[in-house]
């Protein structure tokens, strides 16, 4: 009997979907970003917004806003750039999969850190103002442009994979599935709890 061919993913709905699981990890209540950075297919270095190394974190001591930004967090962007050169690896000719468009500085560290694509998940609309960008994303959206960067808003839905893998499971497969999450949902609520 041949085996089931669940529908693949396209490679941006991955890494997109990669990077909004690397979000869950932030600690910055006011947006979980994340960031994927991508070479050949292959995950080079992944960050996501959260203070710097063994500093407080908003989620424990609260937002350091400043002009309407939290400085107490090192964006995603800047994160997974830094992750990556701290085990050298090289980041030019790569694509960085983003959640939630990035600003002007990130886009500065981006283009400085010789990555060439930018596929970013803006459903959240953290930026957005009445549907239109701020003038500092017009302003990242620029510094792209002038340098040449391929620049995509990823306008599908992150969890299509999923869901398609989804359909494809029998009805005792999915209880199955259903089994295995609600016993680790307990495990993590129960962990939470201590």
């Amino acid at each position: 009997m041949p085996h089931r061919k669940f529908p693949r993913s396209t490679t941006d709905e991955w890494f997109v979907l990669f990077a909004n699981m690397v979000a869950s990890r932030s600690t910055c209540p006011r947006f979980h970003a994340g960031a994927v950075i991508v070479s050949d297919k292959r995950i080079v270095s992944t960050g996501y917004n959260g203070s710097t190394t063994g500093d407080p974190h908003c989620e424990d001591v609260g937002c350091l806003v400043i002009q309407g930004h939290c400085k107490r967090t090192v964006h995603a962007e800047k994160n997974a750039i830094i992750n990556a050169a701290r085990v050298g690896l090289s980041t030019i000719g790569t694509t960085i999969y983003v959640k939630g468009q990035p600003c002007i500085d990130c886009a500065k560290d981006i283009v400085n850190a010789g990555i060439v694509r930018v596929v970013y998940d803006n459903d959240h609309g953290y930026h957005r103002h009445k549907g239109e960008q701020s003038e500092e994303q017009r302003e990242a959206m620029l510094t792209f442009q002038r340098n040449g960067l391929q620049v995509i808003e990823f306008s599908g839905d992150f969890l299509a994979p999923l869901n398609r893998f989804l359909s494809e499971l029998s009805e005792e497969e999915l209880k199955r599935l259903q089994g295995f999450i609600a016993n680790h949902l307990t495990d993590a609520i129960h962990e939470k709890k201590k």
